[in-house]
């Protein structure tokens, strides 16, 4: 069904890429192909991801795994480092905005990533699925080799 702020969104896209192309600096040059690509390979996705009827089940999965993931790093930080990660507090709390610190609650979490990224990329299984986003962006918006690895590796960072 088509409704007004689909028009809106439309309307929206079509703007950004005339104030784009009108600012350009060799608008003969512009890059059409790129642009209309990424546009197309957005579209693609939402349709993929939210037009098949399994899609939001496996969305929620994945969505369940990292939060799962998220939650069992929290608990090996509080159990290395205690209440400074979150854990019991050994003392009266009068500011429990104060508790919260980035070194033990958060970096724990980006190390976790890191490193089963790092097993990913050993094990090859995200060298294949970098390749393959590689691919899409080299046949749709016509990235070179390493620009397509550029973008598809910085999706999972």
């Amino acid at each position: 069904m088509f409704r007004l702020e689909n028009a809106q969104s439309l309307v929206g896209i079509a703007l950004t890429l005339a104030v784009c192309w009108a600012l350009s600096e060799d608008r003969g040059r512009f890059p059409w192909k790129l642009a209309l690509g990424a546009i197309f390979v957005q579209v693609a996705l939402v349709l993929l991801l939210f037009g098949l009827p399994g899609a939001q089940g496996f969305i929620q999965a994945l969505n369940d795994g990292v939060d799962g993931l998220a939650a069992a790093t929290a608990q090996g930080a509080q159990f290395v480092f205690g209440y400074m990660a979150g854990g019991t507090q050994p003392y009266a709390v009068t500011n429990p905005g104060g508790l919260f610190v980035f070194a033990f609650q958060v970096l724990p979490l980006i190390l976790v990533i890191s490193a089963l990224s790092a097993l990913l990329w050993h094990w090859q299984i995200l060298k294949w699925i970098t390749r393959g986003f590689g691919f899409i962006f080299q046949k749709t918006m016509g990235l070179g080799g390493a620009s397509a690895l550029a973008v598809a590796a910085n999706i999972f960072l």
